[in-house]
Parts: C-alpha cells; structure tokens; sequence
C-alpha cells in the first residue's frame, strides 16, 4: 500500500509519504517526506522489528516506545498490520459496521506502550472502500489517540 498520511499533534502538522507492505506476520513501513527523504523505516521479521531514522538504525522489543521517543508520536505500528486492512477482531475492541456490513469504526481495548499505563483511548475509522483484486480495502484510514491524528489517504494497493 502506498499514500500520504498526515500527521496531526499540537506541536506539529505534518504531511509524509507513506508506504507498508505486508506478507502474514513480517511487514515494512516507510515514511518519507514530499522529497523522498526518508523520515522513518520499519521492519519487522522473525528477529524482531529494526527502525531506522535520521541515518541511525534501532532494534527495540517495544517499537512503540522506541518510535514515540524518535519521533514524539504514539504510533502503534504493529497494530497497523493489521488494522490498515481493517482486519480487527471483536475480541480486539468495539466494531462499528454500517447497513452493508462494513467495517466503519474501531475502537481498540487498551493498547500499552510502557507495560504501566494505557494511552488516552483510540479509535480508528475507515472510509472510502474499494475493490482490490476481488477485496474490499479501506482507502481513507485515520487514527485518533488523544492529541495526535493520523490521517491515511490510500493512493494505491499492490
């Protein structure tokens, strides 16, 4: 998937290019700036996850932490492998669904990022459906978690 995802918080508004490719459990993602200069990758394989920012490469057990600290956002970027596609489970959170069945609202149970305190709650909302070789893929995603947004704008799924 790649698109333009727009990141609101009260310090800063941002908008960055936004690339993620999946295959089951191993993902990456990649943001990067209007100008191709990267902002962020994420890998995550059997080893683990390994963030690379600024020219410096990291490897955290807890890649929420590591990106909220290198980049001040609370992204929670393993949840987005699934949550992109709107494959979210009951048991995961409250499902919203419109008339047709589709999935319009998620709302996460408590997601911790230290293992001692639960964020502001969130909720993610999906919009703009299309078909994708015979699937029907959100094309407009964002994400709220307290004072940040973040506003994904699909431009295309391979």
């Amino acid at each position: 998937m790649r698109g333009k995802l727009a990141v609101i918080t009260p310090d800063e508004r941002r908008a960055v290019n936004f690339f993620w490719q999946r295959n089951d459990a191993i993902y990456q993602t990649v943001i990067t700036t209007s100008l191709g200069i990267n902002v962020l990758s994420a890998t995550r394989n059997q080893s683990g996850l390994e963030l690379t920012a600024d020219g410096q490469t990291y490897a955290s057990n807890v890649p929420e932490q590591l990106i909220l600290e290198l980049t001040g956002w609370q992204l929670p970027i393993d949840q987005l492998n699934h949550w992109l596609i709107a494959d979210v489970r009951e048991e995961d959170g409250v499902i919203s669904k419109n008339a047709q069945g589709v999935i319009t609202e998620f709302m996460p149970t408590c997601f911790v990022i230290d293992k001692q305190t639960c964020p502001t709650p969130m909720r993610v909302t999906y919009s703009d459906y299309r078909k994708v070789n015979k699937v029907s893929l959100p094309h407009r995603i964002t994400l709220f978690m307290g004072a940040q947004t973040f506003r994904l704008k699909v431009s295309g799924w391979n």
